[in-house]
């Protein structure tokens, strides 16, 4: 009997220690503190078997011995009845102690399955989580590379607001006496022939350039209407569509028609300097204009050539100044 009830202890303790090398793989703290306790009552049942069994072995080699001591029959029975209810007390806590084994078994289980959802969980979290990442990754590229178009695009923005076109286009400048409009000068001296066909195209880029700088500034000129055509370039008297004015010239000695569109065209000069006057209160045109004298000179032919070239000089002054404030006006 008391062999059996060993066996049974031995296997308990096989038992035990499987259940040590699971919770050392899942590390659970509270259960490995259980079977640690549950370890140690093991240990001392195994040590009163172990004294029941060193007993009983001693008790059989007395009584087989040939010297038996008087009144031993008595003493061995009882000492045997003490030994089988010890037997049957360690039987009934060994199925105590495989009862509360069972128990933990079962937590072990319930742990493990609950391990498991959350294995799972956390496997799904960071699947989600390098996704939302891998998203956030090429925003990121995307919004730099859109930075750099912003970048691109807005300095390419401010530079077309530093760029006066009108000025690239109609370029204005001079040739020692000579007012100069898109390599075109306008006048002509004794000692420099200029061709008429160069000086009509010159007042056609001026016709054009006027009609456009009043259209970009929203400006409309009360007396007279431009119109821009090239070397044959003429101005109209507004609420009189028949009154046309030539702003050119063949040659000859007829020249009333051209001289008073110039005069005409610098009054229309002198409107748009004065509306950029009122509206910019630092802009003021070099060369004041009076009828038909800007700068004190007249702008008709029939004086000297020396003096018409001066003062178309100078009207292409006025012009350029025009130009520089509508630029200035756009940029603000």
């Amino acid at each position: 009997m008391i062999r059996v009830v060993g066996r049974q202890i031995m296997g308990d303790e096989l038992v035990l220690q499987a259940l040590g090398r699971y919770m050392d793989s899942h590390a659970y703290m509270d259960v490995s503190e259980l079977i640690s306790d549950f370890e140690s009552k093991i240990r001392s049942e195994q040590s009163r078997t172990q004294r029941c069994v060193e007993f009983v072995e001693t008790f059989r080699k007395k009584r087989d011995g040939d010297e038996a001591p008087d009144g031993g029959d008595g003493n061995a029975a009882k000492s045997e009845a003490v030994l089988e209810k010890e037997q049957v007390e360690i039987k009934e806590r060994i199925q105590e102690l495989e009862g509360e084994c069972g128990w933990y078994l079962t937590q072990l289980e319930k742990i493990d399955e609950e391990e498991h959802k959350l294995e799972k969980l956390e496997q799904g979290y960071w699947r989600e989580f390098y996704r939302l990442y891998d998203t956030y990754d090429r925003l990121g590229e995307r919004s730099s590379s859109l930075v750099c178009q912003t970048d691109l695009l807005t300095g390419c923005r401010n530079a077309l607001k530093q760029t006066n076109v009108l000025n690239d286009a109609f370029c204005i400048w001079y040739d020692g006496p000579f007012g100069i409009i898109s390599g075109l000068r306008l006048g002509k001296l004794p000692e420099v022939a200029v061709e008429w066909s160069e000086i009509n195209a010159a007042w056609g880029q001026v016709a054009l350039l006027l009609a456009t700088l009043a259209r970009q500034v929203h400006f409309s000129f009360s007396k007279y209407r431009i119109i821009p055509m090239g070397s044959t370039s003429k101005l109209v008297k507004v609420g009189s569509e028949n009154t046309r004015y030539e702003l050119y010239c063949t040659g000859g000695f007829f020249k009333s028609s051209f001289n008073n569109a110039m005069v005409c065209i610098l009054h229309c000069v002198q409107e748009l300097g004065e509306y950029a006057e009122k509206t910019d209160r630092v802009m003021k045109l070099p060369y004041s204009i009076d009828g038909d004298k800007i700068g004190g000179l007249s702008v008709r032919t029939g004086s000297s050539d020396a003096n018409w070239t001066r003062a178309l000089k100078n009207f292409l002054t006025d012009l350029k100044w025009l130009v520089a404030w509508s630029t200035k006006r756009q940029r603000f």
